[in-house]
């Protein structure tokens, strides 16, 4: 674990516990950093696949990664967001977390987060990376299809954006957006969510 950087601090956090499979679970829904050396109201959100370790009181590499690039940047306000809510210290377990029906209400509850954001947001970075194994394809799908029709029925396009990054692309090779961790992020730019395609079977 890690400090989070001087110049932030948690702000809001969406968090909780559940019951299932007879023992803890934690989700976070998002997780929104106050950066104080900037005064400019600018909102970026980025979007991963799933929360990492960082909670209200310690930080982690890659999100300590987000909010350097984005301070300097000048987004007064980072908030980061996930397609798969749970908080796992195995992350093959997220795959029966996923598939489970009874955990439907977790990911509305998720979907309408994303939403609120994708509205309040000057910039949404798409940042989630190629799909795991451990990620079932058909729940992948699902979460893609709904997200671009999020983007589309809040006629946001615009906000749409990827890292670009030194050495690296800016799209898998599976044509996801990429994570940014290990690289070094040089920008963000515009981009097409229609570009995205599901993967093929």
């Amino acid at each position: 674990m890690s400090k989070y950087p001087a110049n932030v601090f948690v702000d809001y956090i969406d968090q909780t516990t559940i019951a299932i499979f007879g023992k803890k679970q934690d989700v976070r829904y998002s997780l929104t950093l106050d950066n104080m050396s900037s005064n400019s109201e600018y909102y970026a959100s980025v979007l991963l696949m799933h929360p990492s370790a960082a909670n209200r009181h310690t930080s982690d590499a890659l999100t300590n990664q987000l909010i350097r690039f984005l301070s300097k940047k000048d987004y007064q306000e980072i908030t980061i967001l996930t397609y798969f809510p749970y908080k796992v210290a195995i992350a093959e377990e997220l795959y029966h977390l996923i598939s489970e029906s009874t955990l439907a209400e977790v990911l509305r509850k998720n979907h309408k987060a994303i939403r609120q954001q994708i509205k309040r947001s000057t910039v949404f970075i798409l940042a989630w990376g190629d799909r795991p194994t451990y990620i079932p394809k058909k729940q992948f799908d699902y979460a893609l299809r709904l997200f671009k029709n999020m983007v589309i029925e809040e006629k946001c396009q615009h906000k749409i954006h990827l890292f670009t990054y030194s050495h690296a692309d800016s799209l898998s090779v599976s044509g996801q957006p990429a994570n940014p961790y290990r690289k070094y992020i040089e920008t963000i730019e515009p981009f097409d969510i229609a570009a995205i395609r599901e993967e093929k079977s």
